[in-house]
């Protein structure tokens, strides 16, 4: 809900005073051409906070019939000028501003063959390179609906693109292979092949049966709120002890929690956890009290706090 088109200086102005650093969203979410977008970037630097921009290869914001039509050229061909469009966006920055400061990229399809992943994101590679420095760091997300929907099929992909970098978004992993995926075996194999390719992290807590959950506090879900920060931890861990250089160490993460679901209408027609001993005949919301605004400010303060513990532990 906010409006960066049309006062782009008193939102992040509003953003700021909450408290927040920064701020991830789409180019159609930061204005409908490039003199909007500009403005927004110079707006969000006059108030020193960061941006992080995403990326499609098709499918845009998720919004509208899934493009099962699309090849890989026609993926290639669209984040390929996404990037070419931010690439402009980011030329209206001072030369010493970090206002943007990294690509989230939505890549590939779920229907695609290992060959047709591989071809892909290799050639991806190719194109985010041949921008230098034009453009921030580019990672591509473990979302379901697309190729890295999957924790093996990530990791048979960087068998053959090992440079790739990774947007980890725990949650869809756990939803897609229905489990926590923290037996020791299953831990190991995440920390040792998928880890250190991870750059960016959306900090969202799933279940096996559900993407979110609104209450971390609550003890129902504690397995999975425990499994979530371990893996955060690892993956903060990895990137402060392998550090080279400053830019090197540099890791982002970003509290999200998504919107309902909503028909074309605008009405719910989410599936809402059952309260208990209901017997599958009065289904309710779970935390009727809990409005968007207060799951995030209390999801970023867990994660803060989980942070501040993690770099005290690694120095």
């Amino acid at each position: 809900g906010l409006d960066l088109k049309s006062n782009p200086t008193k939102v992040f102005r509003t953003i700021r005073g909450l408290g927040y650093s920064g701020i991830e969203g789409s180019l159609l979410d930061f204005g409908d051409n490039l003199e909007q977008r500009q403005n927004a970037v110079l707006a969000a630097a006059a108030e020193d906070l960061q941006i992080i921009l995403s990326a499609y290869s098709s499918w845009h914001s998720y919004m509208g019939p899934f493009e099962s039509n699309k090849s890989v050229e026609d993926h290639i061909t669209a984040l390929t000028s996404e990037l070419e469009e931010i690439s402009r966006v980011v030329e209206c920055c001072p030369s010493s501003s970090k206002t943007v400061v990294h690509v989230n990229a939505h890549s590939g399809s779920d229907t695609w063959s290992e060959k047709e992943g591989v071809k892909y994101f290799s050639l991806v590679q190719e194109n985010i390179q041949s921008f230098g420095k034009s453009i921030p760091s580019v990672s591509h997300e473990t979302h379901r609906g697309r190729y890295l929907c999957c924790p093996f099929i990530t990791c048979r992909l960087l068998e053959h693109v090992p440079d790739l970098r990774l947007t980890s978004d725990f949650s869809h992993w756990v939803v897609k292979t229905e489990r926590l995926l923290d037996t020791p075996e299953e831990t190991e194999f995440l920390r040792d092949n998928i880890v250190p390719n991870i750059d960016h992290i959306h900090a969202r807590v799933g279940t096996p049966q559900s993407p979110q959950v609104a209450n971390l506090d609550d003890p129902r879900v504690s397995r999975a709120v425990s499994r979530h920060y371990d893996w955060w931890r690892d993956i903060v861990t990895n990137k402060r002890r392998a550090f080279v250089d400053e830019e090197d160490s540099y890791i982002t993460a970003t509290i999200e929690y998504g919107p309902v679901e909503e028909d074309e209408r605008g009405e719910y027609v989410g599936y809402p956890q059952m309260l208990p001993h209901s017997h599958h005949t009065n289904l309710h919301p779970q935390y009727p009290s809990l409005d968007h605004e207060t799951i995030i400010e209390s999801a970023q303060r867990g994660f803060a706090k989980k942070y501040g513990e993690w770099c005290r532990d690694i120095a």
